[in-house]
């Protein structure tokens, strides 16, 4: 048994330690708060060492239980940790100020300590149960509605299925925590299955796993979900046959017969045929972005996602010039090169609101893993380039909070093999580049233009004027020429043309 093992054990003391203390700071605050009232002395100082030691324990165990592969990053483990690390100094705090014999600051800071326990223990409760685990047996049971008079009703995994698997499953099986290394938001991680194998037998349905633990007895250690959470109701479970019945898709629906009655996914009407509108391309900012020599393109005819390019102007980009240019199109970018700009850390939290963005490219840049971590849970991130890069060891929480990532080039970066070892073992669905195959590589000259002279005034151009068009790269002799190109760029080809 080593070192590491020995520090995991100790941290599964965590669920086990958190509640002494917190039985002690709020009985302690009671009684402070009716000493105060009744001019008393403050309590024996063996409660306050008790209750000191019981926070540093219970902080402590939750610092190596954090450090399980199992645990991602978000905002309610990142708060439950920082109000765990805060409470424990205040609580050396309290522990001095009684030690001192100054008691209304002894009892001033405990009382900010029960205040802080509060928020603290809901957020471990969020991650222990869910969050919506505080005010479900308020809400009403979910709707059943019946398909009347049709031989071949369907149903399907995204209106359907995930809704049931994220109310069920989610608290211990999603990006948050993974139980097992068993992760079940997404059908590719569902598909990859956790420690004990995969859970979907596609050759047999319905010995699946998944369908032969929804069937075990409830105090069977091995049924799911555990007899402690919130069960399927026979319906549900039913809807989990027909769907293991039909294979398991998840793209295509599943026949669910006439005489089903199927539930109502929540919040969403799976009766409407009508398609999701893509916001309408904000031209003006489009050709803001091109004035400043950035490369816009729609992806096809048929998208309004665009493909934006800061290759050209990289010199000169910051995050300032970055975010203002960029913030208009958020809702459209899919795929977005800022590589060799002056980027930092800066920029990140305005990433996070791209919702459509599938590939990212960050080569060269300042980026850190504090600033990459503000993009965790990217729902459609397929790939990120981060050669060149301020990155370490220490993104592997981060990459785990991906749903799709399937490809990263970390090379040149501040990781180190062992660090890539881990990383290609804790996600084995994802393709990590360390230089193996030196590719794509930041090349000494972004662009080679077509051109020699300047198709505005006819002077030799500049190489770092240049834009792409119609996947062309055209270059200019001074930054004010390509605003002009933009105001006729057919006139300018025919001059190019002619050249």
């Amino acid at each position: 048994m080593n070192t590491t093992e020995i520090l995991a054990v100790l941290g599964r003391f965590h669920p086990l330690l958190v509640h002494l203390p917190i039985g002690i700071v709020l009985g302690l605050t009671v009684v402070e708060i009716l000493g105060a009232i009744r001019r008393q002395q403050p309590a024996p100082r063996l409660w306050v060492s008790l209750g000191t030691l019981s926070i540093l324990l219970a902080t402590t165990s939750g610092w190596f239980l954090h450090q399980e592969p199992s645990y991602g990053e978000d905002w309610v483990l990142e708060w439950h940790e920082r109000l765990g690390i805060a409470i424990a100094a205040g609580s050396i705090l309290c522990f001095w100020f009684h030690v001192r014999n100054q008691v209304q600051r002894y009892r001033r800071t405990l009382y900010l300590l029960a205040l802080a326990i509060l928020p603290a223990g809901h957020f471990g409760g969020i991650m222990t149960h869910g969050e919506d685990f505080l005010w479900e047996p308020l809400e009403s049971a979910l709707p059943e509605v019946s398909f009347e008079e049709s031989p071949t009703a369907t149903a399907s995994y995204t209106d359907h299925i995930r809704p049931l698997i994220e109310a069920r499953c989610g608290s211990c099986h999603g990006a948050r925590k993974q139980k097992g290394e068993l992760r079940l938001d997404t059908p590719e991680w569902i598909l990859q299955g956790g420690e004990s194998g995969p859970i979907l037998e596609i050759s047999d349905p319905l010995k699946s796993e998944v369908i032969v633990r929804l069937h075990l007895p409830l105090d069977d250690e091995d049924h799911m979900p555990p007899e402690k959470k919130r069960q399927l109701t026979e319906t549900q479970t039913k809807l989990f046959e027909l769907w293991a019945h039909s294979g398991f898709p998840f793209e295509d629906n599943f026949e669910i017969g006439q005489d089903f009655t199927l539930p109502e996914a929540p919040e969403k009407d799976f009766t409407s045929s009508e398609p999701e509108q893509s916001p309408a391309l904000p031209e003006d900012a489009i050709q803001t972005l091109r004035e400043h020599l950035v490369h816009v393109q729609k992806l096809s005819k048929s998208s309004e996602g665009l493909w934006v390019d800061f290759a050209a102007p990289a010199e000169t980009v910051n995050d300032n010039l970055a975010i203002k240019l960029l913030s208009p199109v958020l809702p459209s970018v899919v795929e977005l090169s800022l590589a060799r700009t002056s980027i930092s850390d800066k920029i990140v939290p305005l990433l996070a609101q791209m919702p459509e963005l599938q590939k990212l490219d960050l080569r060269g840049t300042g980026i850190t893993d504090k600033g990459l971590k503000e993009l965790s849970g990217s729902e459609k991130l397929t790939s990120i380039n981060l050669v060149g890069s301020e990155i370490t060891d220490a993104i592997l929480p981060t990459l785990r909070s991906f749903p799709s990532l399937n490809q990263v080039w970390l090379w040149d970066t501040q990781c180190t093999p062992e660090g890539i070892l881990q990383i290609r073992t804790s996600l084995p669905r994802l393709k990590v580049d360390f230089g193996e195959s030196k590719s794509p590589s930041i090349p000494t000259s972004p662009f080679e233009p077509m051109n020699s002279f300047c198709p505005i005034t006819g002077e030799p151009i500049d190489p770092q004027y240049s834009i792409v068009f119609e996947e062309k790269v055209i270059g200019f002799c001074c930054p004010n020429c390509p605003k002009q190109f933009w105001e006729n760029p057919e006139g300018c080809l025919e001059v190019l043309e002619n050249q």
